[in-house]
């Protein structure tokens, strides 16, 4: 099965897959250019919210933050598709995206939120006009993934700093071949202005859960207006303290 790991960044999109035996990785400026290359995958996890709500929050977005734990604030509420439709055309600002969510959720638009606004519209333009796509490209959370995969225990450590990404990469050596190595080459040959060190790991922890059974928050996802599901997907992974005993 072939399948990629997505991450957000500044230069557009970085993605990792395997070939041959070891893992490769490069920056796609746009959403279109990512699956030009990689439309013969059978899975790819990209962490971005793919089915918008009209109003209120997304069941997938309270799940997830509930299994995280201390983690759980790295779900962020996804904006309503009024606000990223705004954001497609350019009529909204910032406030007044705020303003709407506010008016439509009773909560404000978080401006992190806000500044990818133009990926997740990017994407959501990009699944609505391409239905081959549908069933390869699905929307996953590296912090998710990152819990499911280390027996459903949150990584307390931020990314932010060398031994929170260090213990994550730790995690993955058991679901990748030469990680480090992996992780170490993209850093050399791409610029921090363009792919920070977060987005190196992310990706590569999408491409590890890309490669697992998958289950979904919650396991019956909803639609949006789009037909596209709001859920969240993660490695298919067994609690470990929920076994009979």
């Amino acid at each position: 099965m072939t399948v990629v790991g997505v991450d957000g960044c500044a230069a557009g999109w970085l993605a990792a897959w395997e070939s041959a035996g070891s893992i490769e990785t490069a920056v796609y400026s746009t959403i279109d250019a990512l699956w030009d290359a990689h439309k013969d995958a059978d899975r790819m996890l990209i962490d971005i919210p793919i089915g918008l709500p009209e109003a209120g929050a997304r069941a997938c977005d309270r799940e997830a933050r509930s299994l995280l734990g201390v983690r759980g604030t790295s779900v962020f509420p996804t904006p309503i598709r009024p606000v990223i439709e705004g954001a497609r055309d350019g009529s909204l600002t910032y406030d007044d995206a705020n303003a709407l969510s506010r008016d439509r959720t009773g909560k404000g638009l978080q401006k992190q939120a806000w500044n990818i606004a133009p990926k997740i519209a990017a994407v959501d333009t990009f699944l609505v006009n391409t239905p081959d796509a549908r069933s390869v490209v699905a929307e996953s959370h590296p912090e998710l993934c990152f819990t499911a995969l280390n027996d459903w225990f949150p990584v307390a450590l931020s990314k932010a700093n060398d031994r929170g990404r260090n213990a994550r990469l730790y995690i993955l050596t058991g679901y990748i071949t030469n990680v480090r190595g992996a992780y170490r080459e993209t850093i050399e040959r791409t610029l921090r202005k363009d792919v920070s060190r977060d987005d190196v790991v992310d990706a590569l922890c999408l491409l590890a859960a890309a490669k697992q059974p998958i289950a979904t928050v919650p396991t019956e996802p909803p639609t949006d207006t789009r037909a596209l599901p709001m859920q969240i997907v993660h490695p298919d992974t067994a609690v470990p303290w929920d076994e009979p005993r």
